[in-house]
């Protein structure tokens, strides 16, 4: 007998059924339809942002952000500093913000305090950090907007006064947008 097979089974795991995800997240089980898109936002000696990866998905759409720092920059601070993000906190003078503004004058912002639960109750839209990666010279973070607009176009509105940049805004075609999110399709049907 061999050392493995000596070791006995361990008791089968009862079945868990995992709750369903929140309406207002990325559906897991859907295949997005990508629209072509790339917007520089800055550019200056210190640091570039740029959006992209833009993903229709039946009830929202999601974006890539990426930071990066020219060599010998490095970033001094994660300029998100949501609570727990690299264990840095700080005032919101400080960090890079983010919202949508759909036509109809609905809109929302990446909100730091707000609880994840919270947002269950809130009406549409709503705009949340989805995942990232970063390292001292890069960070990409993908965002996810629950909540298309009947119509119109949508308005992506930024601002990083950290870095000198004032409200700025981004146009996205709406009725593209719409029409993508139309031909998102489920992975598994049952």
């Amino acid at each position: 007998m061999d050392f493995f097979s000596s070791i006995p089974e361990p008791e089968p795991r009862p079945e868990f059924e995992r709750p369903a995800p929140p309406e207002w997240m990325v559906p897991e089980d859907v295949r997005p339809i990508g629209l072509p898109f790339n917007r520089l936002l800055l550019n200056n000696a210190r640091v570039a942002v740029f959006l992209d990866g833009l993903r229709a998905y039946p009830a929202g759409f999601e974006f890539d952000l990426h930071i990066r720092w020219a060599p010998g920059q490095g970033r001094h601070s994660n300029p998100f500093r949501w609570p727990g993000a690299f264990g840095e906190e700080g005032p919101a003078e400080e960090e890079l913000r983010l919202g949508v503004l759909y036509a109809d004058g609905r809109r929302a912002a990446t909100d730091r305090s707000l609880p994840w639960n919270a947002r269950e109750r809130r009406q549409q839209p709503v705009i949340s950090a989805s995942h990232g990666s970063g390292s001292d010279n890069r960070i990409e973070q993908r965002f996810y907007v629950w909540g298309l607009p009947e119509e119109g176009p949508v308005t992506l509105v930024w601002a990083w006064p950290a870095e000198g940049q004032q409200e700025q805004t981004v146009l996205l075609d709406g009725d593209a947008l719409r029409a993508a999110a139309g031909l998102a399709e489920p992975l598994w049907t049952g």
